[in-house]
């Protein structure tokens, strides 16, 4: 099992803040955009109430012409500090790719020789990519979107707790249970993906080694045997999906 299992997501994330640390300008541009999302999207349920008063209700003209106006502006706001965090996310998360591949590869290197007994090039190739990629996207993902959602979830209930303080209270109690849910199931499903991870990697490798060694394989009879290990890894595959 590799470290990022061992690891809770809390421990290893803080690492990867170690390596965002020199790119923290940039880090910081992403955390306001996603401040200013959060403040828009808990001003639009504040505004809404008043502005249809104005136009059903009060029939205000001046409203009926501005509240249209306003609208767009926070959608047009919105939408730019959108896609500026994303772009800065994606940034970041690329370039915390490269660095942990480089700072990975560079510990291979030095390495002893006892390390590489029963390890295949697969296992590195698979480490070196697929798994610092999904690390680095998922922790982006996981930091930024969760700062947001609670940025936004507290200025909901602020306003909430100002119209109707009960109303407040039961959709705090209803949204802690939900939170707990869903750590429950993420839970579950990381696991989930690391057995079919491991699953789809052990029969890559039965594939290569059959492919490689087929005349081998050919001459000795050992068509039937490895059928049998290939159907053994797709059943194993099966049972973690």
């Amino acid at each position: 099992m590799s470290n990022t299992q061992t690891m809770t997501n809390h421990q290893l994330y803080l690492r990867l803040m170690d390596y965002v640390a020199p790119y923290r300008l940039v880090f910081n541009l992403v955390l306001l955009g996603v401040i200013l999302m959060a403040i828009i999207d808990s001003i639009l349920p504040v505004l809404i109430k008043p502005m249809l008063d104005s136009i059903f209700v009060s029939k205000n003209q001046d409203s009926m012409q501005l509240i249209p106006l306003i609208f767009m502006a926070f959608f047009v706001v919105r939408s730019l500090v959108s896609y500026i965090s994303s772009y800065g996310r994606n940034w970041i998360s690329n370039t915390l790719t490269v660095d942990l591949q480089t700072a990975m590869f560079d510990k291979l290197l030095i390495l002893p020789t006892h390390y590489y007994v029963g390890q295949t090039s697969d296992r590195f190739n698979s480490i070196l990519t697929s798994e610092v990629t999904q690390v680095t996207q998922d922790g982006a993902r996981v930091v930024i979107t969760s700062i947001k959602n609670t940025l936004t979830i507290i200025g909901l209930l602020v306003w909430m707790l100002y119209l109707n303080w009960e109303l407040s209270l039961l959709a705090l109690m209803i949204t802690s249970i939900v939170v707990l849910s869903m750590q429950v199931i993420c839970g579950q499903s990381q696991d989930a993906d690391w057995e079919t991870h491991q699953a789809i990697e052990s029969f890559t490798q039965v594939i290569r080694e059959s492919i490689e060694n087929y005349k081998v394989v050919a001459l000795n009879g050992g068509r039937r045997d490895e059928a049998i290990v290939s159907r053994m890894k797709l059943t194993r595959y099966d049972d973690s999906t």
